[in-house]
């Protein structure tokens, strides 16, 4: 009856991204047509649900390669990068506004790629706004319709325009608003042209589109044919839920693992996990990141690898006998002594040495004059006499040091003298 009763329940509430089965999603999962796939992202297993009841981390691993699936459709997956907290996909980000030759009107512009409802963001620090065109300016708008970046685009001969540069004529960048999610454009018409121009035959589409940075080389064809369903590589940014690390902390904590620490994501929302200097692994993963032995491999940091020694989180190089420096090959190395540094520094320490030697001889010498002379006045204040006469007493006595005397008598004060001190004092006790 408790079976049948769960069964009913699962079918009638909704699946969660923190409740799929591991038939839908395997986390770290390995790898997908040689691109890694690391945690918290995942191979779904069962990717004909429906988008609301995928994982948001969750890749479609099949015959065209590792897939993201958002909103607008499925991206190639390009890279993932833990340490970076992004994932490079290959897509098609483009909006066009477009003018009709024969009736002069502005069409709308088409809009992709949204990444509305998922915890990724555009990199506003790996991508770049770009815009191609000969009559074209083009606003980045903000939910309330507010200008927050924009580009302008113009050319008035094909003499003027300039490939593989995008300063404003033919093609412009600029960069992109943090925690961006979609390309909200505003296109209008710098000259209020219509059709192509008599030099430059100039497509009547507009082109704004996000790339990679570096990543995109303009040429004078780009203005002249239909850019729309050309693949751009374009970085996103992703975070752990909503919350900064203090909130979380102040919560149950942050889901970064041992020698790692958590930091506020860079677009504003959640955060993130990443290694402590000299760890490597996933953050995200127990058993956590383990240290790397830098000693090992090709990334010796030393100049003579085999006087390489490995420490938690770091390393230390020594440099042979001779030489002088840290040791390191991005430091200052090893560098030969030269004989007059051996032969100052060698004579600093002997002259170190002997004089402390010389203080121990003094020392030693005065402590020696000092017992000979408590010798010299005991033997000449009978001493021995003393000695024999309390050998020979049958009750026992005692020879106090002068530092015993002058504790007892505190500093051989005159009260302590017998005879004298507080006469009054004696009186009233006696």
């Amino acid at each position: 009856m408790l079976v049948l009763l769960l069964l009913l329940l699962a079918l009638l509430c909704p699946s969660s991204s923190q409740r799929l089965d591991p038939s839908v999603f395997k986390p770290d999962a390995g790898s997908c047509y040689n691109i890694s796939i690391p945690y918290p992202f995942g191979i779904i297993g069962n990717y004909s649900l429906g988008l609301e009841h995928l994982p948001s981390f969750g890749i479609i691993c099949n015959g065209s390669g590792p897939m993201l699936p958002l909103p607008s459709g499925q991206y190639k997956v390009v890279d993932i990068s833990l340490p970076q907290g992004t994932i490079t996909i290959l897509g098609r980000a483009v909006a066009w506004r477009c003018l009709d030759n024969f009736s002069g009107i502005s069409l709308p512009p088409d809009q992709d790629l949204s990444l509305e409802g998922t915890p990724f963001t555009f990199s506003d620090m790996k991508n770049k706004f770009t815009l191609v065109g000969c009559d074209a300016m083009a606003t980045i708008q903000g939910a309330n319709g507010s200008y927050i970046s924009g580009c302008a685009a113009f050319c008035v001969s094909k003499k003027t325009v300039v490939e593989g540069v995008c300063s404003g004529v033919g093609c412009c960048q600029a960069p992109i608003p943090r925690a961006l999610k979609r390309l909200n454009l505003n296109f209008t018409s710098i000259r209020g042209q219509i059709g192509a121009t008599q030099d430059v035959p100039w497509d009547p589409c507009s082109k704004a589109f996000l790339v990679k940075e570096d990543e995109y080389v303009f040429t004078y064809d780009d203005l002249i044919s239909n850019m729309n369903n050309q693949n751009r590589t374009v970085v996103l940014e992703w975070s752990i839920g909503n919350q900064s690390c203090s909130e979380m902390d102040s919560k149950n904590g942050t889901e970064c693992k041992a020698n790692s620490h958590c930091y506020n994501s860079t677009n504003g929302i959640g955060y993130r996990c990443k290694c402590f200097d000299g760890f490597e692994g996933n953050p995200y993963l127990s058993p956590g990141c383990e240290d790397i032995n830098e000693c090992k491999g090709p990334n010796n940091p030393c100049v003579h690898p085999n006087r390489c020694k490995n420490t938690i989180g770091g390393s230390i190089c020594k440099c042979p006998f001779g030489m002088s420096g840290d040791g390191t090959l991005r430091g200052t190395g090893c560098k030969k002594v030269e004989l007059l540094e051996i032969i100052l520094g060698v004579g600093l320490v002997m002259v170190l040495i002997v004089f402390a030697l010389v203080l121990w001889t003094y020392w030693l010498l005065k402590k020696r004059r000092l017992a000979r002379r408590k010798q010299r006045y005991f033997l000449q204040n009978g001493g021995v006499m003393l000695r024999q006469r309390i050998s020979s007493q049958k009750a026992l006595a005692k020879i106090f040091s002068s530092e015993e005397l002058k504790k007892a008598t505190n500093n051989y004060s005159e009260d302590r003298i017998l005879g004298k001190g507080d006469m009054a004092q004696c009186t009233k006790e006696c």
